[in-house]
């Protein structure tokens, strides 16, 4: 899985995503969980949270991840299902993504 994570970070690398929100993207589309933490992030990227922050907040800023709150009252990071559909559609717009209300 490593190796499909380190590919799929180029590819996004290649369309033009700063590297470490590439990172980040990669991580949360291909975690079993379906959502992570900064903490869990930073970790598994063995980053700084800071860094893990800024990245967050651009993929947010661009409608690519949503944050949720769980049980623990921790905010999780989640890449809905058809955010590359809704990725193509705004490119093919010539326009960034529209940005989901937040629950």
């Amino acid at each position: 899985m490593h190796a499909y994570e380190e590919t799929f970070t180029t590819v996004l690398m290649a369309s033009g995503m700063p590297k470490m929100t590439a990172r980040v993207m990669a991580c949360l589309t291909l975690t079993d969980s379906g959502s992570l933490t900064a903490s869990e992030l930073a970790r598994h990227l063995q980053v700084s949270p800071a860094s893990i922050s800024k990245a967050v907040a651009f993929l947010d800023s661009q409608g690519l991840v949503r944050r949720e709150r769980d049980e623990r009252r921790r905010e999780r990071y989640v890449v809905d299902n058809d955010v590359w559909y809704q990725s193509m559609m705004a490119s093919a717009r010539g326009h960034r993504p529209p940005r989901r209300d937040r629950p």
